[in-house]
């Protein structure tokens, strides 16, 4: 028994020891770039993403386009100008976010951020707008703003 008290002190002692040593080594090197790694796929799945969705809003406006009884201020063409030019921004930053690197991209998500807020108040503005076009948008909102968090960037 008292064997296997020291045995256990020992195993202890060598644990709490290397512990700190494994833990600096993994943030210079492994952990660290494990990190960036998984934070590059992540950005790039989320654009993906959001590119996707992006296309699904701008297909279903654009379909129910002539039902919208949008206000004088906001002709519904001119909606879906700021949409179409939403979902081209989009489409360049997914093109850039194929880079390996995490950061590739902040300027054109700085772009599609600006076209958001575009496209945001038109939402808020306008109540005759579907109501599953708002639920699109809402979705898809929601997704540029992580993407916003990721870049270090304001949200929508």
């Amino acid at each position: 028994m008292k064997n296997f008290r020291t045995a256990l002190a020992v195993v202890v002692v060598a644990g709490a020891v290397a512990a700190p040593i494994s833990a600096n080594a993994q943030f210079r090197g492994g952990w660290w770039n494990e990190h960036r790694r998984v934070v590059a796929w992540h950005v790039r799945d989320l654009v993906d993403r959001t590119e996707r969705e992006s296309n699904s809003l701008r297909a279903t406006f654009e379909r129910d386009f002539d039902r919208y009884d949008l206000d004088r201020y906001n002709r519904a063409d001119r909606a879906k100008d700021r949409i179409q030019r939403l979902d081209e921004s989009l489409e360049r930053l997914r093109r850039i976010a194929d880079d390996r690197t995490p950061r590739a991209g902040r300027e054109e998500m700085r772009e599609v951020l600006s076209r958001a807020r575009v496209v945001d108040e038109i939402f808020e503005r306008n109540h005759g707008i579907h109501r599953l076009v708002r639920g699109q948008w809402a979705r898809l909102r929601r997704d540029l703003n992580e993407l916003a968090r990721l870049y270090d960037l304001g949200s929508v």
